[in-house]
């Protein structure tokens, strides 16, 4: 599976909507394939910016059925959220260092998105 970013920025921008009291919870969008959502929101848990854990489904075997709960965005979840909520500074991102051909980490990523914020409000 590759990296889906929008589906990442989907993810984000629902679990900030998303109230307090309703956590934890699976994220779900209808058309979207609920493997893939889970796989997501995983790679977001191991990046530190959700809160959560994978948990088992009773009676399916070890290597299927996880269902991975939200409990909420951390501190760098919601600075990256805040950097790519932007429309604009998103698209570009998307078609410049996102785009297919493009070789890239996230840490770039991240170096990239502060570089057009600090352009966009003036800050040096």
């Amino acid at each position: 599976m590759k990296r889906d970013f929008d589906l990442i920025r989907e993810i984000l921008l629902h679990v900030e909507a998303s109230p307090a009291n309703v956590r934890p919870y699976r994220v779900q969008f209808p058309e979207s394939d609920q493997d893939t959502i889970d796989e997501h929101v995983e790679l977001l848990i191991e990046s530190g910016l959700l809160e959560g854990n994978p948990r088992h489904r009773a009676g399916a075997p070890l290597y299927v059925d996880m269902e991975v709960m939200v409990a909420r965005l951390t501190w760098d979840g919601h600075d990256f959220l805040s950097s790519i909520q932007d429309d604009t500074i998103w698209r570009k991102a998307k078609a410049t260092i996102l785009m297919p051909s493009a070789s890239f980490t996230f840490g770039l990523l991240v170096e990239w998105l502060k570089i057009q914020i600090k352009a966009k409000t003036g800050i040096p």
